[in-house]
């Protein structure tokens, strides 16, 4: 495959045509449904900032003495070593 690169050629377009509006915005109106967007908002807003059943999974876990497991450190390092650059 060979491509050419010129760019003193100034190529038109395959004729696109007029532009014209999309049919749902033929009759002049811009309106969005709003109530929608203000179900969403509440909905987001009914969601806790926190997730109290991850915390306490995450506090136990940091508790273990041996948390990380060694064997999961060492794996981790050896793959932190091959991504460093030669």
């Amino acid at each position: 495959m060979k491509i050419e690169f010129s760019p003193s050629q100034i190529q038109s377009p395959a004729s696109p045509g007029p532009a014209t509006r999309p049919a749902s915005l033929a009759g002049g109106t811009n309106a969005v449904a709003l109530d929608t967007t203000a179900a969403l908002k509440d909905q987001l807003n009914a969601l806790p900032v926190v997730r109290p059943d991850k915390v306490s999974g995450a506090l136990s876990l940091v508790a273990r003495q041996h948390y990380p497991p060694e064997d999961l450190m060492d794996r981790i390092a050896t793959l932190l070593a091959f991504s460093l650059p030669q």
